[in-house]
């Protein structure tokens, strides 16, 4: 009796869950709108691919032996269509971009390279360090070594004492 009162219990939260979240849903939806984005992150995914990754999605919860068996073999045939799909497409952009180098249109040609690298370039976190070696934090103290820099560049007098150090040694 303690354990249908239990199952009893846990199908009310769940039942409760279900209410609440489609409430907060259909909420969200009036207020915010809902649209489907058609737009894909990767340019050479096909509408196979997904409906290959939507019935994987589906397998992958199955804890049973064949469902285990079936999320593998779609998972390798997804990695298989998704490979080829990948090297086909960016053999066409390479093709394109000679053709572009080809024809001399330069300009294009630049324009469709940062379409293709826009986005992939990781910001690299460069440490400025003093004379002695130790790391900069501060924008001021970062600001004047610039300015030490960029003066020890500059400074015509150290390189002509330079030179005569190296005329006199010879």
């Amino acid at each position: 009796m303690l354990i249908e009162e239990g199952k009893q219990k846990h199908r009310d939260l769940e039942e409760r869950w279900e209410i609440f979240r489609n409430s907060v849903k259909d909420a969200a939806t009036k207020t915010l709108g809902f649209q489907i984005s058609e737009n894909v992150r990767k340019p050479w995914i096909m509408q196979e691919m997904t409906e290959k990754m939507d019935e994987r999605r589906r397998w992958k919860n199955v804890n049973t032996e064949e469902g285990k068996k079936r999320y593998r073999t779609l998972n390798n045939q997804l990695r298989r269509i998704t490979d080829k799909a990948k090297e086909q497409w960016w053999n066409s952009q390479c093709d394109e971009l000679e053709k572009l180098d080809s024809q001399g249109r330069m300009d294009l040609l630049y324009k469709k390279v940062s379409e293709l690298t826009k986005g992939r370039r990781k910001r690299q976190n460069i440490r400025i360090r003093d004379k002695e070696g130790i790391v900069l934090r501060e924008m001021e103290h970062v600001l004047g070594r610039w300015k030490e820099y960029v003066e020890e560049l500059y400074d015509k007098e150290n390189k002509l004492q330079k030179k005569r150090f190296l005329w006199k040694n010879l």
